[in-house]
């Protein structure tokens, strides 16, 4: 799907979901989403780490939302307290049957783990390739989740 097409259908379906539809923060996430599209018309190897910074700030902040409607928060097992980020939204979201343990470890890794080297590592850069594939996982993710919650 052409990528113009693919950020269309993902601003639908995220004010669509019940979880989002009426969350202050839907704004944000299609902002993000919207950002996304800013940097793709751009053809600077920085607008790639723009592109997966945005990508992930859209998936994180969506998630976060269908975990709140749902009742359901991420907790270290050894403090009992809250945990936040990809990771643990994953693992919360295969807790609860959305995700298949195959699914969540192919988004760990295909999504979050990228993430992280880019956005800690310094001197760490996707190339438009990687940064697109991101995109792609980004939205498999959330259609998998929309679909199940």
């Amino acid at each position: 799907m052409p990528k113009k097409n693919r950020l269309n259908t993902m601003r639908v379906l995220a004010s669509a979901h019940p979880a989002l539809r009426g969350s202050l923060l839907l704004n944000d996430i299609i902002h993000e989403l919207n950002r996304i599209a800013a940097a793709e018309r751009s053809d600077k190897t920085d607008s790639w780490l723009l592109k997966v910074l945005h990508t992930t700030r859209a998936l994180d902040t969506s998630l976060k939302e269908v975990l709140a409607h749902k009742g359901w928060t991420p907790t270290d097992k050894k403090t009992g307290k809250p945990k936040f980020g990809l990771g643990a939204y994953l693992i919360e979201l295969q807790i609860h049957g959305v995700l298949t343990p195959r699914q969540r470890d192919n988004f760990q890794k295909a999504i979050v783990d990228k993430r992280n080297r880019y956005m800690h590592q310094a001197g760490t850069m996707p190339n438009r390739l990687e940064a697109n594939t991101i995109l792609n996982e980004m939205d498999t993710c959330l259609s998998v989740i929309f679909t199940n919650t």
